[in-house]
């Protein structure tokens, strides 16, 4: 999947902000939803052409932003809504203004990307999800924290199966994390490379 841009205008509570007092905004915005979108919006979309795998991908993303919403904006981005373009299922996502941990200036020592990354796996946790992708371009750092993008390659409903057979923690010891779910912070599992400060 791919992000097909960026959508820019200027946000309609603005306007309204002037116009009405803030209780008839309350009815206008649940009315017409569509109204109040942030200035920018991300459209990700299956370009035409790719494989039809791609729209399990998509099939995945969705349900993991309406199961995890309580943490919209917080952890993941806001999911704003799907929609039809040009014949395609697009989602529509909070832009994220913010540093990408895979970028130079979001290197950092090891240490202080565990901090990080450990409350993104516990709050996805918390519902259930194993983040499958732990590649460092999908995080990033908004106001001295981690939110977690790419959310397809989820896996929900996790629970003992993913227990190794000797009853181990999955990924060989840890700290105990959502429902009875284990996980370490191990640059081995996690596949990252961190930049020198």
């Amino acid at each position: 999947m791919s992000i097909v841009g960026l959508h820019r205008r200027v946000p309609f509570d603005k306007f309204l902000n002037l116009q009405l007092g803030r209780n008839d905004q309350g009815w206008i915005q649940a009315a017409f939803p569509e109204w109040f979108l942030p200035d920018c919006v991300i459209m990700k979309m299956r370009k035409s052409g790719e494989d039809e795998i791609l729209d399990e991908y998509l099939d995945t993303e969705l349900k993991a932003y309406r199961l995890m919403k309580p943490i919209q904006g917080l952890v993941i981005p806001k999911f704003f809504g799907l929609v039809r373009y040009k014949g395609q299922r697009v989602i529509i996502l909070e832009h994220l203004h913010g540093v990408s941990a895979s970028s130079p200036e979001g290197a950092m020592r090891l240490e202080e990307l565990a901090a990080l990354l450990l409350p993104c796996y516990r709050a996805l946790h918390q519902f259930r999800v194993q983040y499958e992708d732990p590649n460092l371009s999908n995080f990033v750092l908004v106001g001295g924290r981690f939110m977690v993008l790419d959310l397809e390659s989820a896996v929900f409903d996790s629970s003992d199966r993913d227990l190794d057979t000797r009853g181990q923690e999955p990924y060989g010891g840890g700290e105990q994390v959502g429902h009875g779910r284990w996980m370490k912070l191990e640059a081995e599992h996690m596949r990252v490379e961190v930049g020198k400060p």
